[in-house]
């Protein structure tokens, strides 16, 4: 039984450990969104079409 539960906890932080890293990564995402979104507002030059 202990193998079963040191697995079962091991799923647990793993899964525990993946939320972190989608929060980690949503919020650095919409951090540097808002610093593009600054910059572009702050720069006075033409805006160009570009397609990615």
């Amino acid at each position: 039984m202990t193998k079963v539960r040191g697995l079962r906890e091991d799923i647990q932080l793993g899964l525990a450990l993946k939320q972190q890293m989608e929060q980690w990564l949503l919020t650095s995402y919409q951090t540097t969104n808002k610093h593009i979104t600054k910059i572009d507002s702050l720069t006075a030059q033409p805006k160009h079409n570009k397609t990615y």
